[in-house]
């Protein structure tokens, strides 16, 4: 996946190329790799039908697999989708010919952050975090060969490191 990191938005599902996850409502669906690399694959293709070859070549990289692979990769996605082999509102078949990506994808942003599960971080974290990044700075002058430097930085650090807070 070397283009730039996208977010696909569609129905009630959001797609995250650089969290390399598919949600559902904001919550996160558990999904294997390969089938979300298929969904991916199909999404940013979705203006054409795309091959088996090609979805063989470009998730699975030219490594060798059987052709159960990629149908247990269609399966697993479809079923994280609420899509079956009848009912295909997000990936098509196209007999002979390969698979698309169906569904119409939502251009508006997201009205809340990027996961709505994610907590809010307090003082205490943030004072936890700079500590061990510090410590972590130290440790690497010391690796480095100069631990006066490093015992220097640490005591100057830690002296005056507590960042304030506008909630405090």
């Amino acid at each position: 996946m070397s283009q730039a990191a996208n977010v696909f938005r569609f129905n009630e599902f959001e797609v995250d190329e650089g969290l390399c996850e598919l949600r559902r409502s904001g919550r996160r669906v558990a999904l294997q790799r390969r089938p979300l690399e298929v969904l991916i694959h199909l999404v940013r293709n979705r203006h054409r039908v795309v091959s088996k070859e090609e979805l063989l070549r470009g998730v699975w990289g030219g490594v060798i697999v059987s052709d159960a692979a990629l149908s247990s990769a269609l399966r697993d996605l479809r079923r994280a989708l609420g899509d079956d082999g009848r009912a295909q509102h997000s990936i098509q078949t196209r007999h002979g010919f390969g698979y698309r990506f169906v569904a119409k994808l939502d251009d508006t942003p997201p009205a809340a952050s990027a996961s709505a599960d994610a907590p809010e971080l307090d003082a205490a974290w943030w004072e936890g975090f700079s500590r061990r990044l510090v410590a972590f700075v130290a440790a690497e002058f010391e690796a480095a060969g100069a631990p006066e430097a490093g015992r220097a930085f640490l005591d100057q650090a830690l002296e005056g490191a507590r960042p304030t807070f506008s909630n405090e």
